[in-house]
């Protein structure tokens, strides 16, 4: 212990998070001056988007890819590489003349962007061996940090600087401070002296881009449905669906045969990983994409306004924060199962609540006095899913990665696309069940949140398939595998 907590490690470890941190900012960041980046580059609403979407379409593929080149060739050499290309990728959008410019980059972005938070938490395990579950708890606490202050830094880095771009500068200023605090410090730990980068399946890795965007193309489409249905969209939607299903099946047999597979074959048909990526999926489309439709909930039912609105997303943010700390530093003492029972339990006894209490009120608060006299119990409600949140951060995240410790990298970035997946698809999917309720979407939220309820009720099953407790450092290393 004393050993792996001395002065170079901690400064790595802050290192580590502050640049995992920041990836999260940069979503909100943008979306916050979205209005600023159209108007000053002269483009309309459609195409200023893609600035946002092109950034969610690399980010999925690029966790899993950096990660298991990460496992192969090293993580200071994964991370590195990540905090370099979020770099350029920044400073060619912080100058570019026009929307396309800023998509292209934007996408280069979103390779180191993906890459570092997954390549961040492998350093954090590789640092810690001995104190990984304690330490990666910590870690992950960072993401609702980015939740709590994105959209702000944002704002207030534009008024400091009188421009958008000077998110993205601040960006460059970061990551070349991170850089050098890799290269100083940083160990070259151990990697496969047998593979080198030629070596790595690039083709492999190319058909899961294929098929993540694909997906993401088809979920982006399937949102304009509530604009109206027509034979183009529904055409887009299914060609879309169709190449990501021919892309996925082209991926899984190439796994079967490459060399080195981009994602390792004894993870990929076990079991018993399978049982945990379902239930990070289901995870991220019940917990993780309903807490994005919490403001808009807020809004339409109760006539929130966008600050107040806001202001649940923030208490939400704290109950995660707050209860993050605390699990991740009794996790060895808890273990897994209890915190995994209590995720489910929270999460479902609190949509329960909600959609019992979406009724439609012609009651429209004003003062602050009004939401909190009103409404108080929505941001109680808010709170405890943030703690249910707070629970399983650093449980899943302990939980993946002791099936097979030395592919933390692989592990870490599988789990955590499937999270964001599950999490991106709810919105599209929520979004049309409220719009066929029409104007009454009091209703068209009950159902919603129940249905929401029972799905998280299933993932109890998948519990027992998981490991009971935390694997020592001393017991077998493939020990969650079989």
């Amino acid at each position: 212990c004393e050993r792996e907590f001395n002065a170079k490690n901690i400064l790595l470890f802050i290192v580590a998070c502050c640049s995992a941190c920041l990836c999260g900012i940069n979503v909100s960041s943008i979306a916050a001056v979205l209005p600023d980046v159209q108007v000053d580059l002269g483009t309309d609403l459609v195409m200023a988007s893609w600035v946002m979407s092109i950034y969610s379409l690399i980010t999925y593929p690029s966790m899993i890819m950096i990660g298991r080149i990460g496992d192969l060739i090293g993580h200071k050499q994964a991370v590195i590489a990540s905090c370099a290309t979020f770099a350029i990728g920044s400073i060619g959008a912080a100058l570019a003349p026009s929307v396309w410019m800023i998509i292209l980059f934007r996408a280069i972005q979103a390779i180191g962007g993906g890459g570092l938070p997954t390549s961040c938490m492998s350093l954090v395990g590789v640092l810690f061996p001995k104190n990984r579950h304690k330490m990666m708890g910590f870690a992950v606490n960072v993401f609702p940090l980015a939740q709590i202050i994105g959209s702000n830094f944002g704002v207030l880095v534009t008024k400091l600087t009188g421009t958008w771009r000077g998110i993205f500068w601040v960006n460059v200023a970061v990551m070349v401070l991170a850089i050098l605090a890799f290269l100083l410090f940083m160990p070259n730990g151990k990697r496969n002296e047998n593979v080198s980068i030629k070596q790595l399946d690039f083709l492999g890795a190319a058909l899961m881009c294929g098929a993540v965007c694909f997906l993401m193309l088809a979920i982006t489409k399937f949102k304009n449905i509530t604009k109206g249905v027509d034979s183009s969209l529904l055409f887009q939607i299914i060609l879309f669906f169709a190449f990501f299903v021919a892309l996925a099946v082209l991926f899984v047999l190439r796994v079967r045969t490459a060399r080195h597979p981009i994602v390792d074959r004894e993870l990929l048909f076990n079991k018993r990983f399978g049982s945990v990526t379902i239930f990070f999926f289901i995870y991220g489309f019940v917990a993780l994409g309903m807490a994005q439709m919490i403001p808009t909930f807020a809004q339409k039912v109760y006539g929130f306004s966008s600050d107040m609105a806001a202001a649940v997303v923030l208490v939400k943010g704290i109950g995660w924060f707050l209860c993050g700390l605390v699990i991740a530093a009794l996790i060895k003492k808890l273990g897994y199962r209890i915190p995994l029972l209590l995720i489910i339990a929270i999460i479902a006894l609190s949509y329960l609540i909600i959609g019992l209490m979406s009724r439609p009120t012609d009651f429209i608060p004003v003062t602050v006095s009004d939401y909190f006299t009103h409404y108080l119990w929505l941001f109680v409600v808010a709170f405890v899913l943030g703690a249910g949140s707070g629970c399983a951060s650093p449980t899943m995240t302990n939980v993946a990665v002791d099936l097979m410790p030395e592919n933390i990298g692989t592990i870490y970035g599988v789990t955590a696309a499937f999270r964001q997946i599950g999490s991106t698809l709810c919105v599209p999917i929520v979004t049309v069940i409220v719009a066929v309720f029409g104007e009454n979407y009091a209703g068209g939220f009950r159902v919603v949140y129940i249905v929401m309820t029972v799905l998280m009720l299933l993932c109890v099953p998948f519990v027992f398939q998981m490991p009971k407790a935390p694997a020592s450092p001393n017991q077998a290393i493939r020990k969650g595998l079989h």
